[in-house]
């Protein structure tokens, strides 16, 4: 009997320390992790929050445009900025039926209607169709135009406008920033331009960003510039020219950094670099930084990479596809250019088949 207790008590005590090491363990894990942060608040840009109003010139905007299209307005604002992220109509089209080109249509429907977004003419004037593609079964032409400011694009800024077959507008959205002034950009000339207001050297920007994810002594090497691409969809192909760095054996992949404007919400943005650090240390996360031009400081720092089975630094982060469709998507991509770690079920070559028909896939055996 008492062998019995001096076992039960030994295997409970066991079991305790073993819990108790267990949580030691996934503390120091959690936190060794870094955590995606952004300067702007934790949700970045707020989702169904407004933390400023929408400006009376904006609202009777809204309501002329409502009169036009003889329906009421559904419309979802940016937090910070208080534009549309995305508006439309239940009962009615934006826009009557047009056979002019989906560009000519949707720039035609944002200048008319400027005030709604509160777009000056330079905006409208800095808006770079950054991507046209057409879904051939329902007709409707997808148009991204990407916000730029002096030549430079604007962090995650544009306007999406959806276009069906005959011409009219169904849904205009996107996270817009109007009228930005630059707030830490160095002293130029006047024959200089935006980009040259660079205070800190890309070098410097990626040593600092690498710091933030438990990298320090980091002195990436430049191993020349690289091509990023500008435009997708069915556009014709122009580029970035990117600074490259080698990863050095410290992260996995080569560091591109371009040159961009973090906007902060109240008019104001920053200049600042972008680039994606790719860590083995902490499971092979893509962190995508971007580092004020003129501080060092990191502004953003967002993960670029999903877990299959959960984790990762986001909250209720899960995979992006299941294995099999992940690899027919990697599949459809030209050889070389897919960059992104958004699994860690490592995708395989495509060898199964596609549809519900189970042909084989073009090429496969």
């Amino acid at each position: 009997m008492k062998s019995r207790r001096l076992l039960r008590a030994t295997v409970f005590s066991v079991t305790i320390i073993s819990v108790v090491v267990s949580c030691l363990f996934v503390s120091t894990a959690q936190t060794g992790t870094p955590r995606e942060f952004d300067l702007r608040g934790p949700d970045g840009v707020p989702k169904g929050i407004k933390l400023r109003a929408p400006l009376p010139a904006q609202l009777g905007a809204l309501q002329t445009l409502e009169r036009t299209v003889g329906a009421p307005l559904q419309v979802q604002y940016n937090g910070l900025t208080a534009t549309p992220r995305h508006m439309f109509s239940r009962a009615k089209y934006l826009t009557a039926p047009s056979s002019a080109t989906p560009e000519t249509i949707a720039r035609d429907f944002l200048s008319a209607n400027r005030n709604v977004f509160r777009f000056s003419e330079r905006d409208l004037t800095g808006l770079r169709l950054k991507s046209r593609a057409t879904v051939p079964d329902m007709g409707t032409t997808i148009l991204l135009f990407e916000q730029t400011h002096q030549g430079l694009p604007v962090y995650n800024g544009g306007v999406l406008v959806n276009i069906n077959r005959a011409g009219q507008i169904i849904s205009v959205g996107g996270e817009s920033f109007p009228q930005l002034s630059i707030v830490n950009a160095a002293q130029i000339s006047p024959e200089q331009t935006l980009a040259d207001a660079y205070a800190i050297s890309p070098e410097r920007a990626v040593t600092l960003a690498a710091v933030e994810v438990g990298v320090s002594g980091f002195a990436p090497q430049r191993t020349g510039t690289a091509k990023v691409p500008q435009t997708f969809g069915d556009l014709p192909r122009t580029y970035d020219t990117a600074t490259k760095f080698s990863g050095g054996g410290v992260f996995t992949d080569d560091i591109l950094v371009t040159k961009t404007i973090f906007p902060l919400g109240n008019q104001q943005a920053r200049l600042a670099y972008k680039f994606v650090l790719t860590t083995p240390q902490h499971s092979g996360i893509m962190w995508e930084s971007l580092v004020d031009a003129q501080t060092g400081k990191v502004l953003r720092r967002i993960s670029l990479t999903s877990f299959q089975t959960g984790g990762g630094t986001g909250v209720g982060r899960r995979g992006t596809f299941r294995p099999d469709v992940q690899d027919l998507v990697e599949a459809h991509n030209t050889a070389g250019t897919s960059k992104g770690k958004v699994t860690d079920t490592a995708p395989t070559a495509l060898s199964g088949y596609r549809g519900f028909g189970r042909s084989p896939a073009p090429g496969v055996a």
